[in-house]
């Protein structure tokens, strides 16, 4: 009951000034919002990585550089010659001018594609790359108004122009990316062909732990490349994006420290006009317990408020966000529900810190000289 008395007596005060009270948990909402956008996007990427990891890569192995720069052809031939290994793919890319606007091409071994990628052909056939055609997302070819056999002038800056026909088109795949040569026709138009990425998949019934140290063996030869399993290749990926979650969350924490500040000022503020209604609450029973707890909650209030409206808008915002994003493949809306609740729970626990110090300030006043203020 006397718990009921001091809540009920909390949210009064927090609610008898309201637009300081509003104007205070303002600016912890405007501090959560941007961390729960943060969270949200970070979240949303991530299981958008996963996905296209998931449906994009097929290989069972992938190799590449730390920072995926490029390296030597050579790794992929010594791979190929691996007791165990099906099928060995290395992949690269280069800048052309393709259709009168500059893109990137991607350049792989052919015959590895559908297997390596999970490349879903939809006209023609992967078979067209050992002709020396081009293979096109079906989304580019439907807006250029390409079909199979068509005539696509590219200009290439080793070799000059020339005109590559389309052998087929297959479903948007981020790793193939808009266009798809093969090696051999890459070889021909570039001065250098480094590549970025390896893939490998094993032979059925081959020794997994046998094919795995047979590979880093390999790979051990070359300095800076790293041998991955798909696991690996998504927990690269979220240490990259908690890297820069990490950095975003460094500058919202001065946001919060400032919105903290806010709270203490205006509890302290509350107490400060209030002295003459604390004298007389103090006067008719209350004690400084309860006096205590009622300055908390009514620290609890402000900061819920303003933690429950910042995790709402910071979620309707990540929804925009990620909305506008579909065509970057970001494609998966993720809502952390638990992560943010947390929020909110150290929200209202950051309540309770701020309101350390006003509510240690208002039980220590004098009964007597606090009832003669006026």
């Amino acid at each position: 009951r006397v718990f009921g008395i001091a809540g009920k007596l909390g949210t009064e005060n927090a609610l008898r000034n309201p637009r300081r009270t509003s104007a205070t948990a303002s600016a912890l909402m405007i501090g959560l919002a941007f961390v729960t956008l943060a969270t949200v996007l970070a979240s949303s990427v991530t299981a958008s990585a996963y996905r296209l990891i998931d449906e994009g890569i097929g290989a069972d192995y992938v190799v590449a550089s730390q920072q995926y720069f490029p390296f030597s052809p050579q790794v992929a031939r010594d791979l190929a010659r691996v007791d165990g290994v099906d099928t060995v793919a290395a992949v690269s890319g280069g800048q052309v001018k393709i259709g009168g606007r500059t893109a990137m091409v991607t350049a792989i071994t052919p015959g590895t594609a559908e297997r390596v990628l999970n490349l879903a052909v939809r006209d023609g056939s992967e078979a067209a790359l050992r002709r020396g055609e081009l293979l096109v997302d079906a989304h580019v070819a439907a807006e250029q108004g390409w079909r199979v056999g068509a005539p696509v002038p590219v200009v290439f800056a080793a070799t000059g122009s020339t005109t590559l026909r389309v052998g087929g088109t297959y479903e948007p795949n981020q790793f193939a990316g808009p266009y798809l040569l093969s090696t051999a026709t890459y070889d021909a138009h570039f001065a250098q062909r480094l590549d970025t990425v390896v893939m490998v998949t094993r032979a059925s019934g081959a020794d997994r732990e046998g094919v795995h140290r047979a590979l880093l063996d390999v790979v051990h030869r070359y300095p800076g490349v790293q041998l991955k399993d798909q696991t690996q290749v998504k927990a690269d990926y979220k240490a990259m994006i908690d890297r820069l979650l990490l950095l975003v969350f460094g500058l919202l924490f001065l946001a919060i420290l400032i919105a903290v500040l806010g709270i203490v000022n205006t509890l302290a503020l509350s107490v400060f006009e209030r002295t003459h209604e604390i004298g007389l609450l103090r006067a008719v029973g209350m004690s400084r317990r309860q006096l205590r707890r009622m300055v908390r909650l009514e620290s609890v209030t402000i900061s819920a408020f303003g933690a429950l409206l910042g995790v709402g808008v910071g979620v309707a915002f990540g929804w925009a966000v990620v909305s506008t994003m579909r065509d970057e493949g970001i494609e998966v809306l993720r809502i952390p529900v638990a992560q943010l609740a947390l929020y909110v729970v150290l929200a209202a626990l950051v309540g309770v810190l701020a309101a350390l110090w006003p509510a240690r300030r208002a039980a220590r006043m004098d009964v007597l000289a606090a009832i003669a203020t006026e």
